[in-house]
């Protein structure tokens, strides 16, 4: 289910609000960094992160990887 989640999240950005989660997922840092490194500003990067639902997105993921790292941890009990 929560995988869906995330599918209907990801489904409704736009593309600069797509760039814009990409580029804070895989370099990190601050949102003002992440504007630098877009061309844009500050605000703009805060805007899309928001309108893209991105804290609610970041912590569905994590919440599936915590799940999936479990599963590793404790093996299929046989």
């Amino acid at each position: 289910m929560i995988i869906s989640f995330i599918k209907i999240i990801e489904e409704g950005w736009s593309e600069q609000q797509r760039c814009t989660i990409w580029d804070m997922a895989q370099n990190g840092g601050s949102q003002k960094e992440c504007a630098n490194r877009m061309g844009t500003t500050q605000s703009t990067v805060a805007r899309r992160l928001a309108d893209g639902s991105y804290i609610t997105y970041e912590r569905a993921k994590n919440i599936v990887n915590d799940a999936l790292k479990h599963i590793g941890e404790v093996g299929y009990g046989y």
